[in-house]
């Protein structure tokens, strides 16, 4: 548990520093991603780590809202289901396919 909270901590760190350089033009990368994108008529969106940051992001881009964002979880750990032969392989420590399902359907 502490272990988990440390790297939450760092990471929440290294993103505070992120948007840090990002907002002062210090990072190159992010303004030539910027800059790719207004070419194609798109934007950049800030999405907020919370847990559901990746289903919020999809619901952005779907939908055009980030609120529905446990409809995309369920439909994406569904997906996962029906094709367990191309997902089983990622899942991480030693944590069972299904169980893995079912907590990403919280």
């Amino acid at each position: 548990m502490a272990r988990k909270r440390e790297e939450r901590a760092a990471h929440s760190s290294k993103r505070a520093a992120r948007r840090e350089r990002q907002s002062n033009g210090q990072d190159q990368n992010f303004v030539s991603l910027k800059q790719q994108l207004v070419a194609m008529g798109l934007t950049l969106r800030e999405i907020p780590g919370d847990g559901n940051c990746l289903f919020r992001a999809l619901g952005d881009q779907l939908d055009g809202t980030t609120t529905n964002h446990h409809k995309h979880r369920h439909q994406v750990v569904d997906y996962m289901r029906q094709h367990r032969e191309d997902f089983e392989p990622f899942v991480e420590d030693d944590v069972p396919f299904d169980r893995h399902c079912e907590y990403n359907t919280r």
